[in-house]
């Protein structure tokens, strides 16, 4: 099971740093940054895997410091805790710099759709250039990609009325759900769509309102998954261990 924690202890972020780092930050360090800065911890089933430290101003968020566990690089656990830190926080621009020669971690931020905006010259002690990254946020409808890889382990059995449904609740952003199922034909008749969203709404704990503006829906052609779309008319406030699906379409690499 995956969680994400917005607290964690020094000791906590200074275990994964001295595994993932030449030149790991001190306890003294991190207690400092941990006292002015953000933190998510990501764990999976109690076991610490990755973090990010970051500062926020308004809808900004510039990462400090992010870090996966060894073992569960060149997965998804990197691209998740960067989309839980865009859901928790209704980020709209994220920025970072990296060091030129950290290649692998070039490729996942491009890979993520973080562009380069500029150079940072020898900015590093090693007097290496720094690389400045923007990833500019805009989930919605349009740009929505699902990648059934990526979320194939969150994919849950819902309980109640829907037990016999397989899916996942997906966050776009304030004002837009994306609920995804996998084998499921949605009824035409709008009372029941909005009985059904009005039971998933209570069951993850979304702050429902009763104002849901638009529903729209549709059932991929070549895959076996419907897709729901709510628009609501007033913010929504989701649980923080909702996974949030940042890209209504699937990618083709999957």
């Amino acid at each position: 099971m995956i969680e994400f924690e917005n607290s964690a202890s020094a000791r906590e972020i200074f275990e994964l740093e001295k595994i993932c780092f030449e030149e790991p930050w001190n306890l003294d360090q991190i207690s400092s940054h941990l006292k002015n800065h953000l933190v998510i911890l990501m764990k999976e089933n109690n076991f610490n895997i990755s973090y990010v430290l970051y500062l926020k101003s308004f809808d900004e968020i510039e990462i400090l410091r992010i870090a996966v566990h060894p073992e569960k690089r060149k997965s998804k656990f990197g691209t998740l805790l960067i989309q839980n830190l865009i859901q928790i926080n209704s980020a709209k621009k994220i920025f970072l710099d990296v060091n030129e020669e950290n290649i692998s971690a070039i490729k996942f931020y491009e890979k993520n759709s973080f562009q380069k905006i500029g150079v940072r010259k020898k900015y590093y002690t090693n007097r290496k250039d720094a690389i400045l990254f923007l990833k500019e946020v805009n989930m919605n409808r349009k740009n929505f990609i699902f990648k059934p890889n990526l979320y194939k382990d969150y994919f849950v059995n819902f309980s109640g009325p829907d037990k016999n449904l397989i899916g996942i609740l997906g966050y776009m952003n304030e004002f837009e759900i994306c609920i995804v199922h996998k084998g499921m034909k949605v009824s035409d008749d709008m009372k029941d769509i909005h009985g059904y969203v009005k039971r998933r709404s209570q069951s993850e704990k979304i702050d429902y309102h009763g104002n849901i503006d638009q529903i729209e829906h549709k059932t991929h052609k070549s895959r076996n998954y419907t897709f729901i779309w709510l628009k609501f008319t007033k913010p929504v406030i989701l649980s923080e261990n909702l996974i949030a699906i940042e890209m209504a379409n699937f990618s083709e690499e999957d």
